[in-house]
C-alpha cells in the first residue's frame, strides 16, 4: 500500500468517508424569459463568509457553481446587462441536483 493510499485509508477510518457535494446549477433568464449568455456573480458563502466574484459564460443560460469546503449556504448576487437578481441557496435543500431557475429583474 502506497503512502497516499494509507493516508486515504486512515482519513476514511477516523474521519469518515468524504461526502460528495453536489454542485449547484443555475439557469439565468432575463426579465422577458430569454436565457442570458453571460453573468457576473458575487458569491458570499456562509457560515465562513468566503466571498468570490466571477464572470461566467453560460451554456443556454446554465452555469455551475461548486461549494467550497466548510460552506453550507450561499447568498448570490447576479448581474447582467439585462437585469439583476439575488438568490439564497442552502446546500442541504431537498433537491440539490435540480437546476435553480433565476429570472433577472430590470435595474432602474
Amino acid at each position: 500500500m502506497g503512502v497516499m493510499e494509507m493516508l486515504s485509508w486512515l482519513k476514511e477510518r477516523f474521519v469518515g468517508p468524504a461526502v460528495p457535494r453536489v454542485p449547484m446549477m443555475l439557469r439565468v433568464r432575463d426579465p422577458r424569459g430569454d436565457v442570458v449568455p453571460q453573468v457576473d456573480l458575487h458569491c458570499v458563502f456562509e457560515p465562513n463568509g468566503r466571498e468570490s466574484k466571477l464572470r461566467k459564460i453560460t451554456a443556454s443560460g446554465l452555469c455551475i457553481l461548486h461549494w467550497p469546503k466548510g460552506s453550507s449556504r450561499l447568498r448570490l448576487f447576479i448581474q447582467a446587462p439585462q437585469g439583476a437578481a439575488e438568490v439564497q441557496v442552502a446546500m442541504d435543500r431537498p433537491d440539490p441536483d435540480r437546476v435553480i431557475e433565476v429570472q433577472l429583474a430590470h435595474v432602474s
